[in-house]
């Protein structure tokens, strides 16, 4: 009697082990890689920076001085140049349609001297009486696409940078936009002063032959559709 209980309480233990056994997890045996995947996560992984470069950014589409505007106004206050709210290359035609000299500024968010420069230079109010009276002014932000061809259309190559632009008539041609000065990195209100003097200087004698040159075309235009055209007797 005693060895069937004994008997008898071994089975039930073991049919317990055995459950317990059955509901534990097994453990996953990882699936092997294949030379296809491990290429694919190696490629991931390497054009992974080139994304991060060429990720469209919310001030990509940044078009005309509008925004700079907006920033100028709560960071430096309300004295600033007016600025052509338009495309780089409608500032270029506006330049080249008023025949008059461009200041171009080029701004980095990003740099150190930028804000000292908004500050003390830019918004000082000699420099945008000066450019009111004597030339139009457009601004970009290199972080913008619109910037940034400014940027390479001027050949800068530091912050901040201003650049002038004349529209020139190369003997007697169409007209061509010209940069004539560039000032970038650490420069004084002084320094800029100076600098759009001797050009506004240099081109008014420019300015005079391209407009001399432009109303002889005229002339001689109105004068050929004159001679051209029939007269009364002969309609």
């Amino acid at each position: 009697m005693l060895r069937s209980l004994v008997g008898s309480e071994m089975c039930i233990r073991d049919r317990y082990q055995r459950r317990v056994r059955g509901c534990q997890p097994q453990k996953m045996q990882p699936e092997p890689r294949s030379p296809h995947r491990l290429l694919r996560g190696a490629a991931s992984w390497a054009v992974a920076p080139l994304r991060a470069l060429f990720a469209p950014r919310s001030d990509e589409d940044q078009v005309g001085s509008g925004w700079f505007v907006e920033y100028f106004g709560p960071n430096h206050g309300e004295q600033h140049p007016h600025f052509l709210d338009m495309s780089w290359q409608d500032a270029l035609a506006q330049s080249k349609s008023e025949k008059k000299l461009l200041l171009v500024y080029l701004h980095s968010p990003m740099h150190e001297l930028s804000h000292e420069f908004c500050g003390n230079v830019l918004g000082s109010e000699p420099i945008c009486e000066y450019i009111q009276a004597n030339m139009l002014c457009w601004a970009g932000s290199a972080a913008s696409s619109d910037g940034l061809e400014a940027y390479m259309w001027c050949k800068a190559s530091g912050f901040p940078a201003i650049g002038i632009v004349a529209p020139i008539n190369y003997r007697g041609g169409a007209l061509q936009m010209v940069l004539v000065a560039l000032l970038q990195g650490k420069f004084s209100q002084d320094d800029l002063m100076v600098t759009m003097i001797k050009m506004t200087q240099a081109f008014e004698p420019v300015l005079a032959a391209t407009l001399r040159d432009s109303v002889a075309r005229d002339l001689e235009r109105d004068l050929c559709l004159l001679y051209t055209s029939p007269s009364p007797r002969d309609s």
